[in-house]
């Protein structure tokens, strides 16, 4: 309903009130007293179509209207718009370093523990097909036999040791710890104890681990928000709508606005005709 009302409610009140101006006109040819409502009612048609045209020049290029189809004309202009207003007040590094804040704060470690057993459920399969693989196994031998040396070698070829079945008992062994490993709550305690808590290490800066791995003493909230630039990924994503699709996203937005916005020249026009018709009659009576 409220769909319906936004898409024709201006149509209807323009419509319906130049319906009535030319019926009471008609009438007024017969009936002299109808006169001041076909003004008035004249005056509302006038506000509400002069409205309804404006803002179809703004949404629709006419040839005979000079002007008209501003949105479509400025389609880059709008999309640079729409970017910097979304990255300003909508989806902000500030904004987005509060949610983050907010939604760190209700995890506890319960959480943690559940969400990384997940997945590790999700990828053991695909590991256990790795390390029981022959590349796996081919592998191991050739990492033994380079880490043993000569004397490992001379081991390996008199069958003292067997690379091969050196390997095998290695993967097999590897197998069974992948096979069963869960993180329990002992070794996240122990993780903890390192690192801090998830709130810690999420925002505290001087991370050992970031300073380690990505030389910096920003917080990992800081260093990957600062990496999301929200403009660039609106323009980017703006960029490849046509001209019409990119007028349609915004007019989708104040569709029921703009219905309003011809409704109430419908009003204001009504208004000041009446005003001015009850002025000129005053005046009339008086001078």
């Amino acid at each position: 309903m409220r769909n319906f009302l936004s898409r024709h409610l201006s149509a209807t009140a323009v419509g319906g009130v130049g319906f009535l101006f030319f019926l009471s006109w008609a009438l007024s040819l017969r009936y002299a007293r109808l006169e001041i409502m076909s003004a008035v009612l004249l005056g509302g048609f006038i506000g509400g179509f002069t409205n309804t045209i404006a803002i179809r020049m703004m949404f629709e290029r006419y040839w005979y209207l000079p002007g008209s189809g501003v949105l479509l004309k400025k389609r880059d202009d709008i999309i640079q718009s729409l970017a910097g207003t979304v990255e300003t007040h909508i989806i902000n590094p500030e904004l987005l370093h509060d949610k983050l804040r907010t939604a760190v704060e209700k995890v506890d470690a319960c959480e943690i523990r559940n969400a990384v057993n997940a997945a590790i459920d999700e990828f053991r399969d695909d590991v256990l097909e790795l390390v029981n693989s022959d590349k796996a196994h081919g592998h191991v031998i050739e990492r033994l036999e380079s880490m043993s040396g000569f004397w490992g070698k001379i081991l390996n070829g008199t069958g003292i040791i067997h690379f091969d079945s050196l390997a095998h008992k290695i993967l097999d062994h590897l197998d069974k710890q992948v096979s069963t490993f869960r993180l329990t709550d002992s070794m996240l305690e122990g993780v903890m104890e390192r690192t801090g808590s998830l709130e810690q290490f999420v925002f505290q800066p001087n991370n050992p681990v970031l300073i380690k791995h990505y030389q910096t003493e920003d917080s990992l909230a800081t260093m990957l928000l600062s990496r999301l630039n929200v403009k660039e990924i609106v323009i980017d994503k703006l960029s490849a709508y046509p001209a019409e699709q990119v007028r349609d996203i915004v007019q989708e937005g104040i569709r029921e606005h703009l219905a309003w916005l011809e409704v109430f020249g419908v009003i204001l026009g009504i208004a000041f005709s009446a005003i001015f018709i009850g002025l000129s009659k005053a005046a009339a009576l008086w001078g």
